[in-house]
């Protein structure tokens, strides 16, 4: 398998030959070690973590809305729309205006007003499992297949 990299407006070809658990570029009379990990899997450890994250907000988030409860003697969360608010400087009148203006109005009204009422803690905790679900690493083979 050759790789090419451009230095300097040449192209090299490198070859990969495997040594142990590295791999190496054997390239023009030098040794260049490769990347140690395979191709996608930053982009899952970005979305484990991420799902981490979002997975501990919405934890806490839910302790936080079930202590509100407690003291209120009645059920009330916080919605994505009131975190939204709370953290992006536009709120949701700005993501109102740029969903009607540059996508479609009909997108705004049935469905994302559903959305942004939905429990930010639970809305959290969901998309946190979902990421998690999405990053995990593949199962190893136990044993040896069959057909090899």
């Amino acid at each position: 398998m050759y790789r090419q990299t451009r230095a300097e407006g040449k192209v090299e070809l490198h070859r990969r030959v495997n040594s142990g658990g590295n791999d190496l570029l054997v390239g023009q009379n030098r040794l260049v070690f490769g990347p140690p990990f395979r191709q996608g899997s930053f982009l899952k450890f970005l979305a484990r973590s991420l799902g981490l994250i979002l997975v501990a907000a919405g934890f806490v988030g839910l302790v936080i809305d079930g202590t509100r409860s407690i003291v209120n003697n009645s059920l009330s969360f916080a919605s994505v729309a009131g975190m939204v608010d709370a953290l992006v400087p536009g709120g949701i009148s700005g993501l109102q205006e740029k969903v009607t203006s540059q996508v479609h109005p009909l997108l705004w009204d049935p469905v994302l007003v559903h959305l942004v009422q939905l429990p930010a803690s639970v809305t959290g905790f969901f998309l946190g499992a979902f990421l998690l679900w999405l990053g995990q690493k593949p199962l190893e083979p136990i044993g040896y297949l069959a057909g090899r």
